[in-house]
């Protein structure tokens, strides 16, 4: 663009177009949704989750919600992770449920009931 003289004879900066910001807020924008996204899963999901903590399974099936951490001494708090290993590995051996998790880091959870003494199974 080419810089026009002003009244005065002396040549005035060129004109911003007023979209040139997006250039900026986009990116930013994709970011900070991406990593908010990130963190909430992180937090909500199962990405955080180690042996010794508890998860809300809703249905055992591969159709199934992903399961949700939670504290152990809730009513929903059905399993407690007895193991987590990489994707490809085996849980130990005693006849543990497992989830497997896939992304950009693939693990497995081993899972066992989270129940006390005295509590009553049902199937």
């Amino acid at each position: 663009m080419v810089a026009q003289p002003d009244v005065f004879g002396q040549p005035s900066a060129p004109k911003k177009s007023k979209l040139t910001w997006l250039r900026f807020a986009i990116p930013v924008l994709v970011v900070v949704i991406g990593g908010g996204l990130f963190l909430f899963n992180h937090f909500t999901g199962t990405g955080s989750a180690q042996a010794g903590d508890c998860l809300s399974v809703t249905e055992f099936s591969r159709t199934a919600d992903d399961p949700k951490q939670i504290d152990c001494g809730a009513p929903e708090a059905n399993v407690k992770v007895a193991a987590r290993v990489g994707g490809g590995e085996s849980c130990p051996e005693g006849g543990y449920d497992s989830v497997s998790m896939s992304g950009r880091i693939s693990y497995k959870l081993c899972l066992m009931p989270n129940v006390k003494q005295g509590d009553c199974l049902k199937g």
